[in-house]
């Protein structure tokens, strides 16, 4: 929630009002009439907006997507730091109602989602969090490393000789996905293949998509269920030395830590949000760095200085400004 700044988005309570219905109840719209947030111009830079919104009305109510909209870091911490009132029960829930075709997609297809690390109840999250979060050693994270080093090689080799490349397409939309798959265990060749089943799953999760963009990543999501139910039964069969093979062998030992089913919700999230921040973090820093030609000539003359630029370009532009709670009662924040 530092840097140039982030925004939380809460709800007082589901709604299947209509918009107008919403903006004619409740007249603390305020600035709302000016937040787009679906459209290109904020996506491509959000913080001019937010700026504004601290100065002008630091918190609105904005019916299009029935939210309070917050804007100030010692709100949002407020918001986060009590997970009773402000619950993360709705933060993977589409922002945008799904479509009914789209709908009866997810429901025949069966896909069996249960709440898991992001928006589980506190205790829950807790207990998970210290056993999934455990198992990230720095012995794993040392394994993968060479491997990593090796993939972002072979991508560079294949345009340095062009002398340009489109670093997206060419290297930071793929390679974080297989990162994530050496970590889990996974075949290469598939990461590709899930990265592009997700591909939609932002847009559906997030944005203001096209029902037939709905309906693709319902069926695409199928498919990435069903991969990631037969990566988990293989592992269970055959626990690699890997961290999902970990997560196997902790089940093993102790199934009342948590169920398989609840180890193939955490896996189909990983192979998700592991890897999709990445590469929005990856071309987020690079690109802030060829606008400034001084700081990236500093880091290329001097390599040490690299592990802070990480973490102040994580910071000055995050590859998420925006999360959800809902509340569970009547709250004050930031006197509305």
């Amino acid at each position: 929630m530092s840097g140039q700044g982030n925004l939380g988005m809460f709800q007082s309570e589901p709604a299947d009002s209509t918009v107008e219905e919403r903006r004619q109840a409740c007249p603390v719209t305020g600035l709302a009439n000016d937040f787009r947030p679906f459209d290109d111009d904020y996506l491509q830079n959000p913080y001019a907006f937010f700026q504004r919104a601290r100065a002008e009305e630091p918190i609105f109510y904005d019916p299009e997507i029935d939210c309070w909209v917050v804007f100030k870091f010692d709100d949002i911490i407020q918001v986060f730091r009590d997970p009773e009132t402000f619950s993360a029960a709705l933060s993977r829930h589409p922002v945008t109602s799904i479509c009914p075709a789209a709908a009866e997609i997810r429901d025949r297809l069966n896909i069996d989602i249960e709440p898991t690390l992001v928006d589980e109840n506190p205790a829950t999250h807790r207990h998970h969090r210290k056993l999934f979060g455990d198992a990230f050693t720095p012995k794993r994270v040392a394994e993968v490393a060479p491997r990593i080093r090796e993939i972002v090689n072979r991508y560079i080799d294949s345009f340095i000789e062009d002398r340009q490349a489109d670093l997206v397409s060419q290297m930071l939309y793929e390679v974080p996905a297989l990162a994530v798959f050496i970590f889990l265990g996974a075949p290469d060749d598939d990461a590709v293949l899930v990265k592009n089943l997700g591909s939609t799953r932002g847009i559906v999760n997030w944005g203001k998509p096209s029902e037939d963009e709905q309906i693709k990543m319902m069926k695409d999501m199928g498919r990435h269920w069903d991969f990631t139910k037969k990566l988990v039964a293989d592992a269970l069969v055959q626990p690699g030395d890997n961290y999902l093979g970990d997560m196997v062998r902790m089940h093993r030992e102790d199934p009342s830590l948590f169920t398989v089913n609840y180890l193939r919700n955490v896996m189909f999230l990983m192979q998700f949000a592991g890897h999709e921040t990445t590469t929005q973090a990856s071309a987020n820093g690079i690109l802030h760095l060829l606008q400034n030609r001084d700081q990236w000539n500093a880091l290329c003359k001097d390599p040490s200085l690299i592990p802070n630029a990480v973490e102040e370009i994580l910071r000055m532009d995050a590859s998420i400004f925006a999360w959800r709670r809902i509340t569970t009662r009547k709250t004050i924040i930031g006197g509305k």
